[in-house]
């Protein structure tokens, strides 16, 4: 999002001269500090008598009740129930503001003799505000009499639905009323477009308040309403409503109740949170103490919040407090399922993400942390959000929206077109009933409000700014600290540094989103902590950067230390823009690489012969598995970062394409061109800084690779220049030679070694290094057993287990079998797989370095994940064989010196034959195949691409360009305009000579190699697989 930041004591302002004038004099007058006096300027204060009410909140701010419309009304109405002896019922809403409004009525008319209950609605069987069915169960069991709270506003029908059963109804409420009011004995609402009132910024549970201090003045008793003042405070800071007026009295006075005597529930609630009395502010409150209590209502049933809140029992608060803070974890849980259904949903409709107003919709979305997935991602794509759980006919919503876009507006208009049932709320959070069959429908009339009222502008972030700041001076905090209760309209005083310096930066959260690190100063050391501020540093976070300059916008705190009376200074960052000094990180920065890049690259820069080696002219290295492609990934950054391409070169695709496997979980593959093709592009050779390539193609290109741009990595060299299959092929003869008189720039890298390569090397002129494996011990078990058998066995058991299949399909189901049917905490299970996206690799990496994983369900590539997840006796299941040595080679790879004792189950099937050859096919298209396709393209002159592929292979575009860029490569046709065309007759010698052919005749063998010998193993040979050095070649 943009931003854009206005200071306010900006010497540049026009108005500065003025607003001093106005803060001295404030100063002089109220006995303040200049600073103190300047930031209360900055809130709109303009003289002393304004700044002395402000900073001395007092009763006397508290208006009249009688005041808000209708209260004479309702005071009226309730006295005669009470003389009547007549049942009432409060009815509540599940949010905070909603069940500390229905606490707060209720415990106050008890106290003043009514005869009253509660209802809380749920909102995942009733929704928002009054219904029908709620109504008539009142009737039905004697309550003739309703008051709302925090709700009502909007419910017309509801209401008359009540009256017409004879009951009476007092609506209290604190949202945007519609066009008419409805027809309720008294409706109190400091929003009433009728009302003269003058504060409209009262939350629900403030209404409600408000009532309470009018029925309570004209009844005889000791009943004080200010008993619960403190459930006041929390509903208002909650809501989010203005801190100013009567608020800021009311707000004020409920965290001094809370300190000194708080209700036995909030008491209880405080403790368990470990919240000491130092920290009880309004931020405190807002982040740490109001989720615990919205959780209730999010996931379950806000009764169990209310019943906390009104309770005295210790055993009873014990037992609520516990199953709120239960029901909030499971709310977290389920907010960031649904967070990643809605990303998903965006990835295959593309659609979605660029419309104006994005609108989701899923079955049966759980309605309680939609509006926290609307925040999330409206923040992430700085738009209006609409999240629609679909629940038969209608479909239940919420949505959230950047400042300056007006969702109460947007669905006004675009409620003309009938996609609503009903709608109400906030500017920038609303809540909404449509029609499963309108969601589209919903989705065009929403989109084209938007456009009709905001054109085509975007939301920008303006983040208001008291002043710039250098230092902090002894009275610094004491002056702030006076501005308090801080929120909305009154927020925490904002500063803006220059060129502020943070060290020892880590970066933390599920998404990696926030960071934090120390700043010093002669005056002070602080830490400096970026909520959800990652994104911010995009360009230099994956470097792994220790240290950063910034110039910084944010709030000063001071905060006790856990069980200590000592205070550490800290900044919370709201905005921040990187310097970057001297290009100090534009070396990595043009390249999109990452922390865990930076991890693998720094534990190999330690091991001294490498980094000896590695910038010598003509170097050969046969590392372990992990070292080796840690040294890979040092040698492309060091390349990048003196603007050279790198050019990785394979013996064919079946090797190769387990390096690129791996390069690419580290290094974003949009700088990556894998080449498929026997042409390498221009594109691609000029957009992309490196290239894989098998050795056919390299020497069909080899002419583009001239010149001192490019440094060449040879990866397993065994294959291309030892191995018995590509011996009298001429292309990798040609390469034999290539690496012979290539003087510079070429790095070998292998973790296979054949004592054939070392005369070859050493006549070459290579210096060559070869590292011994630190080899584990291992145990290969032959299983025989049905695969759910096999699962049983072996996942009860305490060590970690790998679980190994390449097909991402087969991977899901294997993990909802262990959770259905072996009852395994799905938390506990985590999958990897090579075709995931790069950020959820990186991502899931990031997430195992801190948390381990009891089950991991993996493909093969993944440089040794299972090893790092696990303990000293890892458990490998592998439910397919690797399709290479290599595979097997980086599945058990790891850093740590210390032997592990690791379990091998060969738990395959005899299918695994099949698949293997099926996926070879489709790599390397048959004689039979190649000839249908040419015959069709000679019938069919006029066909496009598309409809070659959708004719001749269903729709496999993957193939299908297979198949093509064969036939072109070997000239028997020409792909002229997006039309194709033959060019002779079909001719095998021609086919013989395509690069494809020859690409196919390595991997062909290890493909037979590969089954001939896992279909009946032998684990004694198997043991060898492992060892990377070879001294026998199979076939």
């Amino acid at each position: 999002m943009k931003s854009i930041w206005r200071i306010f004591w900006d010497t540049n302002d026009p108005n500065y001269e003025r607003n001093l004038k106005v803060s001295r004099s404030i100063s002089n007058g109220a006995k303040v500090s200049e600073f103190l006096a300047k930031l209360m300027v900055s809130r709109g204060i303009t003289n002393t008598e304004e700044a002395i009410k402000f900073l001395n909140p007092s009763e006397k701010d508290v208006i009249d009740p009688f005041k808000l419309k209708d209260m004479d009304k309702a005071v009226d109405l309730l006295l005669n129930i009470l003389s009547k002896k007549e049942k009432i019922v409060v009815f509540g809403d599940y949010d905070v503001d909603g069940v500390t409004a229905a606490s707060t009525l209720y415990l106050g008319l008890r106290d003043l003799g009514y005869d009253v209950e509660a209802y809380i609605p749920s909102r995942l069987e009733e929704g928002y505000s009054l219904n029908v069915e709620a109504i008539e169960e009142f009737k039905n069991n004697g309550f003739n009499n309703i008051i709302t709270v925090d709700c009502g506003i909007t419910s017309i029908v509801e209401v008359k639905y009540a009256k017409n059963l004879g009951m009476k109804v007092i609506v209290t409420d604190h949202h945007e009323q519609q066009e008419v009011l409805p027809p309720a004995d008294a409706v109190i609402n400091p929003k009433r477009r009728d009302t003269s009132y003058p504060f409209r910024g009262l939350a629900g549970v403030g209404v409600a308040f408000k009532l309470l201090l009018a029925i309570s003045s004209k009844i005889k008793s000791n009943f004080n309403p200010y008993d619960y003042i403190d459930l006041v405070a929390v509903g208002t800071i909650a809501d989010i409503v203005p801190l100013l007026s009567e608020n800021r009295y009311f707000v004020k006075l409920g965290i001094e109740k809370l300190k000194t005597n708080p209700l036995p529930g909030l008491n209880g609630l405080l403790k368990e949170l470990k919240v000491s009395n130092s920290e009880i502010k309004s931020n405190i409150i807002a982040y740490k103490v109001a989720p615990k209590i919205n959780a209730a209502g999010r996931m379950a049933d806000a009764v169990t919040a209310f019943n906390l809140l009104i309770s005295k029992d210790k055993e009873e608060i014990n037992k609520y407090v516990l199953a709120l803070l239960k029901l909030n974890t499971k709310r977290q849980a389920k907010e960031k399922e649904i967070y990643l259904f809605a990303l998903s949903l965006m990835d295959v409709n593309p659609k979605l993400k660029n419309d104006k107003v994005i609108v989701l919709s899923g079955e049966n979305w759980h309605l309680g942390v939609l509006g926290i997935v609307a925040s999330k991602l409206s923040a992430q794509f700085n738009k209006p959000v609409l999240m629609i759980s679909k629940e038969g006919e209608f479909g239940k919503g919420s949505s959230r929206s950047p400042q300056g876009i007006n969702l109460i507006e947007i669905f006004k208009r675009a409620s003309e077109k009938g996609v609503f049932k009903e709608f109400g709320g906030h500017e920038l959070a609303a809540g909404f009933t449509t029609y499963s069959s309108k969601i589209e429908e919903l989705r065009i009339a929403v989109n084209n409000a938007y456009k009709e009222i905001y054109g085509d502008s975007k939301p920008t972030l303006e983040v208001s700014i008291d002043s710039e700041i250098d230092k902090i001076w002894s009275n610094f905090f004491d002056d702030i600290k006076k501005l308090e209760p801080y929120g909305y309209k009154n927020p925490e005083p904002t500063f803006f540094i220059k060129n502020m310096h943070i060290e020892n930066l880590k970066f933390f959260g599920t998404a990696v989103e926030s960071f934090a690190g120390k700043s010093r100063d002669k005056d002070y050391i602080m830490d400096t902590i970026g909520y959800g501020l990652s994104q911010k540093l995009k360009d230099i976070r994956f470097n792994g950067p220790t240290s950063i300059n910034i110039d910084a916008v944010g709030n000063f705190r001071e905060e006790p230390a856990f069980n200590s009376k000592r205070t550490f200074l800290k900044f919370y960052l709201k905005d921040l823009s990187l310097i970057e000094k001297n290009n100090k990180y534009l070396s990595l920065n043009e390249f999109d690489v990452n922390s865990l890049l930076n991890e693998e690259i720094s534990k190999v820069s330690k091991i001294k012969a490498i980094i000896n080696n590695l910038n010598s002219k003509k170097v050969a290295m046969f590392l372990p598995s992990k070292v080796k492609y840690a040294v890979i990934m040092k040698k492309i950054v060091e390349s990048l970062n003196k603007n050279k391409k790198i050019i990785i070169v394979g013996s064919s695709h079946v090797n190769l394409k387990h390096t690129y496997n791996i390069i690419s979980s580290y290094i974003s593959p949009t700088i990556i061109c894998y080449n498929k093709k026997s042409k390498l592009s221009i594109k691609n050779l000029n957009e992309k800084n490196i290239i894989f390539i098998t050795v056919p193609s390299f020497f069909k290109n080899l002419k583009m690779f001239t010149g001192n741009k490019f440094d060449f990595i040879v990866d397993e060299p065994f294959y291309s220049v030892a191995h018995p299959a590509v011996k009298s092929i001429k292309e990798y003869s040609e390469f034999r030679k290539f690496l012979n008189y290539k003087e510079d720039n070429i790095s070998i890298l292998g973790s296979i070694y054949h004592e054939t390569l070392k005369e070859f090397l050493k006549v070459a002129g290579y210096k060559v290094l070869i590292s011994n494996i630190n080899q584990s011990n291992f145990e290969i078990i032959k299983e025989k057993k049905k695969l759910n058998e096999v699962l049983k066995d072996y996942l009860n058991s305490y060590n970690k287990k790998i679980i190994v299949i390449n097909n991402r399909k087969k991977q899901e189901l294997i993990k909802n079998f262990i959770v259905e049917k072996l009852n395994i905490p799905e938390e506990t299970i985590k999958i990897f797989n090579e075709d995931i996206e790069f950020s959820k690799k990186l991502m899931l990496r990031e997430k195992l370095k801190k948390t381990s994983s009891n089950i991991l369900i993996t493909s093969y590539s993944n440089n040794g994940l299972g090893m790092k997840i696990s303990d000293k006796k890892p458990v490998f299941i592998l439910l397919e064989p690797p399709k290479t040595r290599l595979e097997l080679i980086d599945l058990v790879s790891n850093w740590n010196v210390n032997n592990y004792h690791v379990n091998i189950v060969l738990a395959y099937d005899n299918k695994f034959k099949m698949r293997l050859n099926y996926e070879y096919a489709k790599e390397y298209p048959s004689q039979n195949i190649l000839k249908q396709s040419f015959d069709f393209i000679k019938n069919n002159p006029d066909l496009k691409e598309t409809d070659i592929i959708k004719n001749l292979f269903k729709d496999d575009r993957e193939i299908g360009k297979i198949v093509l860029d064969e036939l072109i490569d070997s000239g028997l046709i020409l792909n002229s305009s997006g039309k194709y065309e033959v060019l002779d007759e079909f001719d095998l010698k021609l086919l013989h000579k395509s690069i494809k052919i020859k690409e196919s005749i390595l991997d062909n063998w290890i493909i037979k190699e590969t089954i001939d010998f896992f279909k009946d193993v032998d684990t004694k040979k198997f043991m060898q697989m492992l060892k990377t050095n070879i001294t026998e070649i199979r076939r």
